[in-house]
Order: C-alpha cells, then sequence, then structure tokens
C-alpha cells in the first residue's frame, strides 16, 4: 500500500541523493584553482569493468563426472568402468584451472546479479561507482545508452549507507544477540540524516517494502570491528531472505584483503573492479581536464592532458600508478600544480600532502599570512605531516577507527606537539589551543581532515589515513619501528601501512634504509624452514612409507605452512619493489634472490614438491610471477629455468618453458633458448616454448621480429597443438604487423579446429579490422565447429566494425545451433550498438519458424540481447505453449533473464511448474526474478516433489527467502531415504536453501557417513555453503578430511575453507588438520587442502604469532646458550642415579648421549619460531 504523499517525497528525495553524490568535493586534493570547489561526476566517470568469477569450479565438474560414473556403473562390464575410473582420476589428477573469470560492464555485471560484493583496492573507484549509481537512478537516467541501457528501465529509489558514518551504531547493535533489522536502522538513518531534511524514517521503509530500493552499502571494511561486521552481515542476509524485502537490490563495497570470503549467501555474486585501462587512463585525463580547466582555456586543457597522458604511458612506473583512479586524480592534479610526475606511491602521496599543507595555502592567502592564519609558529609541511601521523596512529591503532571527535583528536596533537617541545620546538601558546587552531585550519583549509556533519573527523580518504601512520611509525627509533610493523604482521587492516612504511624508508640511502633493510630481514626470518623430514617426501613412492609430516601433523605445523604459503616472501617482495634503488640494501637483495632461487630448484627438481602436492606447478606459478612483478629480472631464476629446458626429465622441461613464461623477461638468450625448443623433437616442448613465448614483452626491434618469425614459422609445425599454440601466442603478443595477421588469416583455414579457434581469437586480440580481416571473421562464422563460430563472432564485436555485411552475418548467427556461439553473437550485436527493432522483430518472427531448432535460438538469443520490450515478452511468454521442448525451456530461462516480472510472465511460468520437462528452468527464473507471492511459493514446493529439479527449485525457494518448516523437514527426512540419488539431491538442495538451522545442521553431519561417496560429498559440500563454523560442523568436515574417497576428502577441505573460523583454538585444530592433509597420495585433496589454508589464513596471522621484540630477541641467545646447558647437568645427574643404583655404564653413556642430541636439536627442530 503506498502512501499518499509517497511520491512528493520520493522527488523531494532523488533530487537531495543527485545534489549530494553528483559533486566530487576537491577538498582535500591539492587543487590551486581558488574558484574550483568541486566537480561534477557526471562529467569526470569512466565506467568501470568487472572480474567477475564463473559459476563452475573444477571441482564441481570432476564431481559431474563421478556422479555420471556412479549412474551408470550398473549395466556396465568391470573393464568399461575401469576405462571411466582412469580417465576420471586423470582429471582430477591435473587439477585443471577454474573457468577464466568474465570481465563485464557495470551495466551487464548488475543485470545479471542484483546482490553483489564489489571488491577493489584501495582508491579503484568503489565508492565513485556506488555514487555514480546513486546519481544515475536518482535522476532516472538508467535506460539511457550512455548510463545502463535500455535493460534498466525501471526505477529504483538509490539508498545510499557509507558504513564508517554507521560504525558506532553498528558496535552498539553487536552487542544484541539477536540481529537486527536491516531495513529498521537504515531507515532510521536516514531520516535522521542533516543532508536528508523534511525526509522521514517512514519513506525509506515503505520504499524498501515495496521492494524498489537500490541499496548501496559501501565500504564494508571500514567497519573494522570484526564481530561488528559479521553481525551487519548477518542483518543483509536477514533483509535479502525477508519475503517484504526480497525484490530490492543489493550492493556492499569492500577492499579485498581480508575480506574474500565473507559468509554471504550465494545470491550474492563477488566482482572485482578492474584497473583502468590505457584508454581509460586517456579518457579520464581529457575529462578532467575539460571539466576542471576547460571553462578557463579550453585549448591549454586539451593540451595538457594529452601532455600529460604521453608522459604517463613513457614510464612504466607511473603508468602502474595511473590504473588506480585516486592515484589518476591526484597524478592530474599534482602534475598540473608543478609539472611533477611522482615515480612511487609514496611520493605521490607526500606531494599531495605537501601541496595541501603548503603550497595550496601560499596560493590562496599568500606567503605572508599563512602562518598566521595556520600556526603560531613557523612549522614546515613536513612538521604538520609529523603532527597528523600522530592522529592518524592513534585511530589505527589504539581503536581501530576512521573518526574520532573533535576533542578526541586535539588530545592526540597535543601529544605531538609535547614531543616537538621535547626537541626544541618553541610553543607560544598553550598547548590546547595550538591543538584547537591546528585542527581548525587542517578541517576548513587544506582538507586532509573532513566533518562527517555528526561532530567527528576523518581523513579525507583511508588511504591518507594509512600513509601518514606509515610515517609516523617510519619516524620511530629503528627498534620500535620494526616492532610496531611486526606486531600487526599480515593482518588486513595494516596491510598497506605496512606496505607505505617499507616504501618510505625506501626512498634514499642511510639510516633510513638500513631501517628498511633490517625490517625486511626480520619479515622474512620470522618463520624458520622446518625439517625437511616434515615436509613431504622427495619420491611419489615414499609417500605411502616415508611421511613423517602426516603423522606428526602438529609438529612445526606452523612453519610448515608459512613454508607452503610464503606470505613474508610475498610481503617483503612487494615492500622491496616500492623502494628507490639507493634505498635498497645488497643484503636484502641478496636474501630474497636465495629464497626465490632455491624454491624454484626445489619446487622444480622434486617429483612430490613439482607435480604432485603442487599439481600443475600452480603455486610455483604464482611464486614465480610474485618474482617477477616484484624482483629484478636478474632474480636468477631465468638461468635456473633455462638449465631446466635441457634436463632429461619432460616434466622439468615443460615446466622450466612455463615459468619462464610466466617471467616474461625478453632477453635475447631466453627468447634464443624458446626459439631453440620449437625445434625440439618432442611435440610437447614445441607446444611449451610456442605458449611461452607469446608471454616476451620485448621492447626490442630486432628480439620482437625474431619473435614474429618463429611464432609464424610454428603455425606450419606438423603437430596441431604446437600450430594452436603459436596462433594464441601471435594475439597475446600484440605485435599486428602485415606478417601476422596474415598467417593469422591463413590459420583460420588450418585443419585442426583448435588452431583456428586460437587464430580467431587473436585476430580479435590484434584489433585490425582491415577488410581481409573482417571478411575472413564473417566466413569463419560458417565453421563446422561451433568453438571456431563463437571466437569469430566474439571477435567481430572486438574490432568495432558496424557495418552491415558484420551485423547480417551476426543477426544470421543467432539461429546458429550452439547456444554460446548464438551467445557470443548477441554480445557483439551488443557491443557494436547494432539491436535495433529489426533484429528483434526477425528472431520474434522466427518463433513462428517450421523448424524446431531455429524457433528454440530465436527463443535463447533473445533473451541475450537483453531487450525486455512488450512485444519480446509476449513473444516469449507465447512460446512456452510450444510443441517442441527445448523452444519451451530456452523461452522459460530467457524470461528469467530477461527480468521482468510481470503478473503475466510469473503466470506463466508458474503454470510452466507443470510441464515435467521444462519444469526446471521455469523454477530457475522464477527464482530470479525475486516475486515471492503465495502462488509462487506454493508452486515451488509441491514442485519438490520432482527429484529431477528438487535442488533448482531449493535453490530458488532460497532466492525468495520462502523457506518454511515444511520445505526443510521433507529435505531433511529425503537425507535418511533408501535410494542414494534421492540423499544426494536433498543434501545438494540443503546447502542450496540457506538455511542453517541446527536441524539441517545435524542432518548433513549425519550424512557424512552414508555409504554412498556423492552423498558424503555433497553434504561435506553444503555444509561449506552454510558457512556456519560451529563445533559440531568443524568436527565433522575435520573427520571427513580421512574419508577414503578422495572427493569427499576434497570437498570436505575446500568447505573448511570457506568458513569464518574465528576461534583461534579451532582455527588451529583445523589448520593442523589440513596440514596432514597436504601429505594425502591424492594430488586433488592437497590442492583443496592448500587452498583452504591460503583461504582461512587471508588477512589473518597464524595462530600462534607472538612478535617479541626486537629488544627481547637480542637478549635471546644468552638464553639460548644457557638453557641447554642446565637441562643437560640435570640429565648427567639424573643418570648418575641410575649408575649408582646399578645400571650398567654403558646404559649410562647411551642415556648421556641421547639427551645431549636431543636438547641441542629439539629447539632447532621443533620449535615454531
Amino acid at each position: 500500500m503506498i502512501s499518499p504523499n509517497f511520491q512528493e517525497q520520493t522527488q523531494n528525495y532523488l533530487s537531495k541523493v543527485s545534489n549530494i553524490y553528483n559533486m566530487i568535493a576537491l577538498t582535500g586534493l591539492p587543487e590551486r584553482n581558488r574558484e574550483l570547489h568541486h566537480v561534477l561526476l557526471d562529467k569526470i566517470f569512466i565506467k568501470l569493468t568487472m572480474q567477475v568469477a564463473q559459476s563452475e569450479s573444477f571441482s564441481q565438474r570432476v564431481f559431474w563426472e563421478k556422479e555420471q560414473l556412479a549412474l551408470t556403473r550398473k549395466g556396465h562390464d568391470k573393464d568399461h568402468e575401469q576405462a571411466q575410473l582412469r580417465t576420471l582420476q586423470a582429471l582430477s589428477g591435473r587439477a585443471s584451472e577454474p573457468p577464466p573469470a568474465k570481465t563485464l560492464s557495470v551495466a551487464d555485471t548488475l543485470h545479471q546479479y542484483h546482490r553483489l560484493m564489489i571488491v577493489g583496492a584501495p582508491g579503484s573507484g568503489k565508492t565513485t561507482l556506488m555514487r555514480w549509481l546513486a546519481v544515475t537512478f536518482a535522476k532516472q537516467l538508467q535506460a539511457q545508452d550512455d548510463r545502463l541501457g535500455s535493460r534498466f528501465a525501471q526505477n529504483r529509489i538509490p539508498i545510499v549507507l557509507e558504513l564508517r558514518r554507521f560504525v558506532t551504531r553498528l558496535h552498539a547493535l553487536a552487542q544484541s544477540p539477536a540481529t537486527f533489522s536491516l531495513a529498521d536502522e537504515i531507515s532510521t538513518f536516514v531520516g535522521e540524516d542533516a543532508r536528508f531534511p523534511h525526509i522521514e524514517a517512514g519513506f525509506i521503509r515503505e520504499t524498501l517494502a515495496n521492494g524498489q530500493g537500490l541499496l548501496l552499502l559501501d565500504g564494508l571494511d571500514e567497519v573494522p570491528n570484526r564481530s561488528a561486521r559479521q553481525r551487519l552481515l548477518e542483518a543483509v542476509e536477514a533483509f535479502i531472505t525477508t519475503p517484504d524485502y526480497t525484490h530490492n537490490w543489493c550492493i556492499l563495497t569492500t577492499r579485498p584483503h581480508g575480506f574474500q570470503q565473507v559468509n554471504l549467501r550465494r545470491d550474492f555474486q563477488q566482482a572485482e573492479v578492474q584497473p583502468f585501462t590505457d584508454e581509460d587512463v586517456r579518457h579520464f585525463m581529457g575529462h578532467w581536464y575539460d571539466t576542471a580547466y576547460g571553462q578557463i582555456d579550453p585549448d591549454r586543457a586539451t593540451a595538457e592532458a594529452n601532455e600529460l597522458t604521453t608522459k604517463i604511458q613513457e614510464n612504466q612506473n607511473v603508468q602502474g600508478l595511473a590504473r588506480n583512479p585516486l592515484l589518476c586524480t591526484i597524478i592530474a592534479i599534482v602534475y598540473r600544480n608543478n609539472r611533477i610526475l611522482p615515480h612511487r606511491r609514496v611520493e605521490l602521496y607526500e606531494k599531495c600532502c605537501e601541496a595541501l599543507l603548503d603550497t595550496w595555502e601560499r596560493d590562496k592567502f599568500g606567503d605572508d599570512n599563512v602562518n598566521s592564519l595556520l600556526l603560531s609558529n613557523q612549522f614546515s609541511w613536513k612538521t604538520k605531516l609529523y603532527l597528523l601521523g600522530y592522529v592518524a596512529q592513534w585511530l589505527h591503532q589504539t581503536t581501530e577507527r576512521l573518526a574520532a571527535s573533535e576533542e578526541q583528536i586535539e588530545a592526540q596533537l597535543v601529544k605531538g606537539l609535547e614531543a616537538l617541545q621535547q626537541k626544541g620546538t618553541r610553543l607560544d601558546k598553550p598547548l590546547e589551543e595550538e591543538a584547537h587552531n591546528f585542527v581548525v585550519a587542517i578541517r576548513d583549509r587544506s582538507g586532509l581532515l573532513q566533518g562527517r556533519g555528526d561532530g567527528t573527523l576523518e581523513f579525507m580518504h583511508r588511504t591518507f589515513q594509512e600513509y601518514l601512520t606509515a610515517r609516523f611509525i617510519a619516524a620511530q627509533p629503528r627498534e620500535v619501528c620494526i616492532d610496531l610493523v611486526m606486531t600487526h604482521l599480515h593482518e588486513a587492516w595494516w596491510r598497506e601501512v605496512h606496505l607505505l612504511v617499507i616504501g618510505h624508508l625506501g626512498t634514499d640511502s642511510g639510516e633510513n634504509a638500513e631501517t628498511a633493510s633490517q625490517l625486511l630481514l626480520h619479515i622474512l626470518q620470522v618463520y624458520k624452514p622446518p625439517s625437511r623430514w616434515l615436509l613431504p617426501p622427495r619420491k611419489k613412492w615414499q609417500l605411502r612409507w616415508f611421511n613423517l609430516g602426516k603423522w606428526l601433523p602438529s609438529w612445526q605445523w606452523q612453519r610448515r605452512i608459512a613454508w607452503h604459503l610464503l606470505p613474508e616472501f610475498e610481503l617483503a617482495a612487494e615492500g622491496f619493489a616500492d623502494c628507490t634503488l639507493e634505498g635498497r640494501t645488497e643484503l636484502v637483495s641478496k636474501t630474497l634472490f636465495q629464497v626465490a632461487e632455491d624454491r624454484a630448484l626445489l619446487w622444480l627438481r622434486e617429483p612430490c614438491l613439482r607435480g604432485w602436492v603442487f599439481p600443475d606447478d600452480q603455486f610455483l606459478s604464482h611464486f614465480v610471477k610474485v618474482v617477477a612483478k616484484y624482483l629484478p629480472s636478474d632474480s636468477g631464476l631465468v638461468d635456473i629455468f633455462l638449465q631446466g629446458l635441457q634436463d632429461e626429465n619432460e616434466e622439468v622441461q615443460r615446466v622450466a618453458a612455463d615459468r619462464l613464461g610466466d617471467l616474461g623477461v625478453a632477453s635475447e638468450t631466453v627468447i634464443s633458448a624458446l626459439v631453440a625448443a620449437l625445434q625440439d623433437k618432442e611435440s610437447w616442448a614445441r607446444d611449451t616454448a610456442a605458449y611461452s613465448l607469446g608471454s616476451m614483452g620485448a621492447t626490442n626491434d630486432r628480439l620482437i621480429q625474431d619473435l614474429v618469425d618463429a611464432l609464424v614459422a610454428a603455425l606450419q609445425d606438423e603437430n596441431e597443438s604446437v600450430r594452436g599454440a603459436a596462433a594464441d601466442s601471435l594475439g597475446r603478443l600484440g605485435v599486428a604487423s602485415e606478417t601476422v595477421i596474415s598467417a593469422l588469416v591463413a590459420a583460420l583455414q588450418d585443419k585442426n579446429k583448435d588452431v583456428r579457434h586460437a587464430a580467431a581469437n587473436s585476430l580479435g586480440d590484434l584489433g585490425i579490422a582491415s577488410d581481409t580481416v573482417i571478411s575472413t571473421l564473417v566466413a569463419a562464422l560458417q565453421d563446422n565447429h561451433s568453438l571456431v563460430r563463437g571466437a569469430a563472432a566474439k571477435s567481430l564485436g572486438r574490432l568495432g566494425v558496424a557495418n552491415e555485411t558484420v551485423i547480417s552475418a551476426l543477426v544470421a548467427t543467432l539461429q546458429d545451433e550452439d547456444k554460446y556461439v548464438r551467445h557470443a553473437a548477441a554480445d557483439s550485436l551488443r557491443r557494436l550498438g547494432a539491436v535495433d527493432e529489426t533484429v528483434i522483430s526477425t528472431l520474434v518472427a522466427t518463433l513462428q519458424n517450421e523448424d524446431k531448432d531455429a524457433r528454440s535460438a530465436a527463443a535463447d538469443s533473445l533473451g541475450h540481447l537483453g531487450v525486455a520490450s512488450e512485444t519480446v515478452i509476449s513473444a516469449l511468454v507465447a512460446a512456452l505453449q510450444d510443441k517442441n521442448k527445448d523452444v519451451r525451456d530456452a523461452s522459460a530461462n530467457s524470461l528469467g533473464r530477461l527480468g521482468v516480472a510481470s503478473e503475466t510472465v510469473i503466470s506463466a511460468l508458474v503454470a510452466t511448474l507443470q510441464d515435467e520437462e521444462v519444469r526446471g528452468a521455469a523454477a530457475d527464473s522464477l527464482g530470479r526474478l525475486g516475486v515471492a507471492s503465495e502462488t509462487v511459493i506454493s508452486a515451488l514446493v509441491a514442485t519438490l516433489q520432482d527429484e529431477n529439479v528438487r535442488d533448482i527449485v531449493a535453490e530458488s525457494l532460497g532466492r525468495l527467502g520462502a523457506i518454511d518448516e515444511t520445505v526443510v523437514s521433507a529435505l531433511v527426512t529425503a537425507l535418511q531415504d533408501k535410494y542414494d540419488w534421492m540423499s544426494h539431491a536433498a543434501a545438494k538442495s540443503l546447502g542450496r536453501l540457506g538455511v542453517a538451522s541446527d536441524t539441517v545442521i545435524s542432518a548433513l553431519a549425519a550424512a557424512l557417513q552414508n555409504e554412498e561417496y556423492w552423498v558424503r560429498s555433497a553434504a561435506a559440500e553444503s555444509l561449506g555453503r552454510l558457512g556456519v563454523a560451529s563445533e559440531t560442523v568443524l568436527s565433522a568436515l575435520v573427520a571427513t578430511l580421512q574419508d577414503k574417497d578422495f572427493l569427499v576428502q576434497g570437498a570436505a577441505a575446500e568447505s573448511l575453507g570457506q568458513l569464518k573460523i574465528k576461534d583461534k583454538v579451532q582455527l588451529q585444530r583445523v589448520l593442523i588438520a589440513l596440514n596432514r592433509c597436504l601429505h594425502d597420495s591424492d594430488s586433488w585433496v592437497q590442492h583443496n587442502a592448500l587452498g583452504a589454508i591460503r583461504e582461512l589464513l587471508e588477512g589473518r596471522q597464524i595462530p600462534g604469532y607472538r612478535w617479541r621484540s626486537v629488544a627481547d630477541r637480542q637478549n635471546k641467545w644468552q638464553q639460548f646458550k644457557a638453557l641447554p646447558w642446565k637441562k643437560l647437568v640435570l640429565i648427567v645427574l639424573v643418570s648418575g642415579l641410575f649408575l649408582i643404583l646399578g645400571a650398567t655404564s654403558w646404559f649410562f653413556g647411551v642415556i648421556v648421549v641421547i639427551a645431549t642430541v636431543v636438547t641441542i636439536l629439539y629447539p632447532i627442530l621443533f620449535q615454531s619460531q
């Protein structure tokens, strides 16, 4: 029921949202133009892209394969079954990578997923994106092509909740055990927000109840308290599963470190913000200069934008910084102010702060007035930063918060002023008065500190709080600085601070560089290497008989986990990379290089560590990419892998070639070695070399030509895999010469489908839209293999040529027999802006075609094109009555994809639930449309009786938040069914429901004892999905790690990694159990166990970590020397007593020798740190 004044309130509210969030204030940015206080978001926003993980994981694929094997075991002979088993074992042993993530536009992401968790690095544009969405919907412009497009015809009311403003209230709510009502809290918060006068809480509550809201929760990571954060997530879950609110869209944002696996329902899709591309940077600079300075001198603004863009592209370090939107903005302003282009983050932040606290003040008020306006003393800008460092460090360290009252901030400034006095600085006014004046000046003039409007102050961006905290820590005496960093090592809240500390200290040579060196060495030496006997054995056959680490999982378990994950090396390498050449000491360089070389050699040479414990050498690959990203090219790994190319072992050669590709060092030696490998007699060696050559980023013209010549020649290799790798590498190499284009065009005629597929993709990658390329790709749309046709369709869209020939060919491809080809064609038509009325009319007419395949293809394409017009909807509803099941199935799916939840659509889909051939598609679409009416719920509950679609129906009911006790009870009962397929479906369904009641948890835990492996595996997977880290769940999953079936063990390990385990004792128990799995004889179990360990420790310290201060460590040696001798004396005395009592002298001697050895070796082998 809509209240009488709802529309009036709506217009008032939307107007305020637009005014508030469309202004980008330049307070806190060092803009010198006194007249320029803000810019319009509309004018400068660059549409970001999102990377969305594919839903199908490798484990799901293996699990499906094994399910199929189970279903076909009856009725087949033993040889057939064994052949299938061998295939499955080979599949699982390879541990193939999961499907690559999709890169989508904001519009495509939001269209496909109405509940999003957007993850992005600091300054990546998450908040700006939320503001842009708020403004877009507030102005009701979302359906325009330059915004989100015609698929977003429905208006929504944006409700922005900046979580940093909500922290105080959230802390209070977290004290209550009951889950709070998110709708009530948001309504109250907005109603009390001074920025929204005359907007009543009831209006927001009514908006949410009507399902018209776009809920934008910004900054989950800015809720520092883990408990408060989890309570918020529980409230979000309760909100989206409440029938009254299920139609609202909900988006959250967070930084990545420590928050990848937040416990949110599967309804929330994680999407990662992608960095600016070079083209994005160019567009942003053009928009920024045009908006900020174009009114004054348009020609000069354009010239300066082009000049800056060119300088950015010429400097690789700055180019990397500019891919971050916040840093890109600061670069634009700093460069305009003084024509300086800083190369490192710390330099960029310093220049920004200098401009804010010194240059900006002088430009605005004049040299003579600055000091009287700011402080009574002539403090340098660095001194001002020093004082602000006290505030930043206090906020970050003491309370883990982002804001505080002015009085609290002044109290911290008094401490800083006292420290200045002790250093000899004279202050004319009382400290409290100086502190107050300082706060007023910083708040009102520089903008580094900003008021929230509630009496509290915060830094203009969390990044500046982190930077100033880092400066404060770096300014401390060496031992104190190291202690402050090491105490919070690997904690997500402190990661950016630690990297900035290292970067700041490593700015130049001298004392600071030595401090940076000592700090990096301490990080690298946190954990000693574990005993070699506790690591996986050297040979595969030793896994069964000489696997000491498996039987002693708790011995040195911290060291072993640190050895496997290498978090210290990764952090140290990243910090080292941000130091200047002068700030890098030889000792640190040697240590990092030595670790890199030792580990690479070990992983390359040891069979178990290369391909058994670390299947498909994925961890070596990750390690090498870290080295390539952060360490200089002379790290020594190049020589190791070059030697590996000459190894007699096939696997070593393959891994070495692959890793040379990861390193991307395009030296003459490397390229010559890989080119030589193209002549190897073994096809797999040529294949690997060809692929690795595509990763070489050569800049020398001669080397580039050598690369091109070698790969073009490889297109004629007798082996199709080599030809395919060469075609793929030519695309990745990015050299769009006439020779390359001609060779790829010719490769599209290759007899092998994979070669043609790679060639079609590479032509799209290279971006040359010549007539020859276009006509060749258009012809490839008729290829006899769907892979090639799909790649051709995709490449035509990427090339951007929307002529009649291309459009006609793509429209015709919408009738392709393969749905993935049709989807590629539809995507390309949308990208080319060619989805017009003619295309839609043609497809609608095709729904009446006599050919059932044509009708099915048309129905599927209509859904993928995204045009939800009345004509399209009516045609698809009518097609639900088609006599062919494929047509009905495609129509039902398309109705769900288009997202129009009209009464006509809902009624038609509910009726389709009676169609046993397509009810699965109808149930899925009803869940996606989000209408939780009584009619829909009743129909879905009744459909639960069909075991073939039970899991789909359960997931839809979960999406709709319509799970009642009857549904849960029916599924729990089905877990005990005599038919294993029924139990399996029930186990999967309970996980998809999202109901984590005690009854469900207990039932799934009991199902882990089912005699059928696929039921146990489904139960383990569902326990992970539900996200409850209770004692019952943890104990059950830990026990299941010892299951006799490798898929069940792997599912249990993967589920443990999905749980948020708060208790350190429980976490330790789980980590030790997973540590044991690293010694399992099955590579899939090992793979999942290590992945789970990585997830559980993301942004956390290994339990038991405790930093002893540098001073304590300096005294440790004396204590260490004294303790063993005391033990020895005691042992000798006791042994002497045995001798007196009659023991023989040889017994005495043996006891003394054993005691001596154990006393000396124990602290070396078995101490954790």
